[in-house]
């Protein structure tokens, strides 16, 4: 493998010529084509994947069959190192979207390199610290998005309306509203 290639991965990128030749001798390389399945649920706390190049997508199928996206992987990033970490599983199954070349590394290795190169151990928790910051921003985000759709029904209701629907989606809300009913006593 080239070692070049994983030196561009940002949890790489400090590492000198000699670490990343020790790193990718305990990695192993795989060639994955679109809509291949590369881990499934119960492989999430035994390896970390690499993407070296190519895109996939985690995701998770709900009872009635509807696929829900989790997460879409480009090149660059990788994934499985939180079910390392803590040893639990995530319900979802990653997905080449187009033809992608993976380096997988076990948890035993993992922790190998994180514990015996200093620069790892920096680069993950500053990545792992990036990803919790961007889901807090998130989770701010969508108690806006809530606060507001309750400010709305709240002024409907006010307003005499009656709300039948109420949808969100990524960019517009659609509300199916109706007059209120209304007795007049006589």
């Amino acid at each position: 493998m080239n070692d070049k290639l994983l030196k561009q991965i940002e949890l790489f990128q400090s590492l000198t010529d000699e670490e990343m030749e020790q790193i990718t001798q305990k990695m192993i390389v795989k060639q994955y084509k679109k809509n291949e399945t590369i881990l499934y649920e119960e492989d999430t706390n035994r390896f970390m994947y690499i993407i070296i190049s190519g895109k996939t997508k985690a995701v998770r199928t709900t009872e009635e069959g509807k696929e829900i996206i989790l997460a879409i992987h480009k090149s660059g990033s990788f994934f499985g190192e939180m079910s390392l970490i803590d040893g639990k599983t995530v319900p979802a199954s990653v997905i080449a979207t187009e033809d992608a070349l993976i380096a997988i590394l076990a948890k035993k290795d993992f922790f190998s390199i994180v514990f015996f190169h200093k620069k790892v151990a920096g680069n993950l928790l500053t990545i792992l610290s990036t990803r919790l910051r961007r889901c807090w921003d998130t989770i701010q985000l969508l108690n806006f998005i809530f606060l507001f759709c309750q400010l709305i029904r709240i002024l409907f209701i006010e307003i005499g309306f009656t709300i039948e629907h109420f949808h969100v989606f990524p960019h517009a809300i659609l509300i199916s509203f109706k007059p209120a009913d209304t007795v007049i006593q006589g």
